[in-house]
């Protein structure tokens, strides 16, 4: 018995908390013997099956959290779509989009996440603009990548033009699936892969059930969602929507999931230290809101949220270099500044004390009634004290003015 442990340990992919569920190494085993399963956390994680295991070792050595594959960045770029109209329902400066229309354009091929009613978050290819426009804003949720490494394959054996965009740990994922062997490194000629930045990834299981319980409360059903948008009066709310129209509205302060996930009380354990919150970069291009930007992009242009272009190889300048520019505004910045105003460029995640109980209460209790129990007192009480304060700023300044 002591053996079989020794046995089971010794093939242990990576360390199981610093599993990100990438599912790499059930797409490269050559005996399919690796399954991903859910946790107690519903969080996804390999299983091994020790009987078909031949210990060829391949998972282990290609495992993203076993190797280095980091790139310091070339070029940082502050950039928006010009039309307003177009850029409204991006999360940032739109600029996802325009790159994702760029292959479509080009009869090329875009993977990318949208959200689907009664499966969650969900990730979907794209051949048309009407499908790209799924992909358009925040999820805050992790789509299941499995079957997606197969079909990016296939793409590329067709002779397609692939664009795959995803979070820092997914994207390594497919990179290291492109670096197995000399054949498929040539295929990733076509394969242009750009990572967001990432506060942290929440299980699917999670947002659908909040989903879910969200619609029984308002006795409506929704067949799309929004966190944000460049529509000030949508941005930072979570907004369920049915025919475009929005059937649920709530500030992120205010709303159960919304505020769990920015205080990492529901992400994953994996996010708390997570090895792509640094400067160096796993895509070709990373891309994000531009946190922090000088003064001088608003005060001249009049744009709050622009994107953020890190670009970190030769190919991901060179498609950047092939954009048409019409309906692109781009300037060279300093990477410092995104360093200094994006904390996911700046290392791991400091959690809510709220999440050690949510933690402890979900395996037995589910999403609901554990998000509840640990979050709605701490929320409610944070928004209390911020509207108070808010209140005697007012009245000082009031003073003051009639004091003076």
């Amino acid at each position: 018995m002591a053996n079989e442990s020794n046995r089971r340990l010794k093939k242990n992919i990576c360390i199981k908390e610093k599993c990100t569920g990438c599912a790499l190494c059930k797409n490269i085993c050559p005996k399919n013997c690796i399954t991903m399963k859910n946790n107690e956390y519903n969080e996804i994680h390999p299983e091994i099956d020790y009987d078909k295991c031949i210990d060829c070792g391949l998972c282990r050595k290609s495992c993203p959290n076993n190797s280095n594959m980091f790139a310091y960045p070339i070029k940082c770029y502050v950039s928006w779509r010009k039309d307003s109209n177009e850029r409204r329902d991006s999360s940032s400066g739109g600029f996802a989009m325009l790159l994702s229309e760029y292959y479509i354009k080009n009869s090329g091929v875009v993977y990318g996440v949208k959200f689907e009613k009664r499966k969650g978050v969900i990730f979907s290819r794209a051949t048309t603009f009407n499908e790209i426009k799924l992909f358009k804003g925040s999820k805050y949720a992790q789509a299941d990548i499995q079957n997606v490494y197969g079909k990016i394959l296939n793409d590329l054996e067709d002779g397609k033009k692939v664009l795959f965009i995803s979070s820092p740990c997914q994207v390594a994922g497919v990179n290291a699936f492109f670096n197995i062997n000399e054949q498929r490194k040539k295929l990733k000629e076509n394969l242009l892969i750009v990572d967001f930045l990432c506060h942290g990834s929440v299980p699917n299981a999670y947002l659908k059930e909040e989903v879910i319980d969200i619609e029984k409360d308002i006795n409506c059903e929704c067949d799309s969602i929004s966190f944000r948008s460049n529509d000030i009066s949508k941005n930072y709310y979570l907004c369920l929507m049915n025919k475009n129209k929005i059937i649920y509205k709530k500030k992120a302060e205010k709303q159960r999931y919304f505020y769990a996930f920015l205080n990492s009380i529901i992400t994953k354990e994996c996010c708390l230290d997570c090895k792509y919150k640094r400067i160096e970069r796993i895509g070709d291009i990373s891309i994000g809101d531009f946190i922090g930007i000088g003064k001088d992009i608003y005060n001249n242009f009049k744009i709050s949220n622009p994107s953020l272009i890190i670009i970190n190889t030769e190919k991901g300048q060179n498609v950047l270099q092939e954009l048409d520019g019409s309906d692109i505004y781009i300037q060279e910045r300093d990477i410092q500044e995104a360093v200094n105003g994006g904390p996911s460029l700046r290392g791991g995640t400091k959690p809510s004390k709220c999440r050690k109980k949510f933690r402890r209460l979900y395996p037995n209790n589910g999403y609901v009634t554990s998000v509840n129990k640990s979050t709605l007192r701490v929320m409610y009480y944070e928004w209390y004290i911020k509207r108070l304060v808010r209140k005697l700023k007012g009245k000082i300044e009031r003073l003051c003015k009639f004091k003076y």
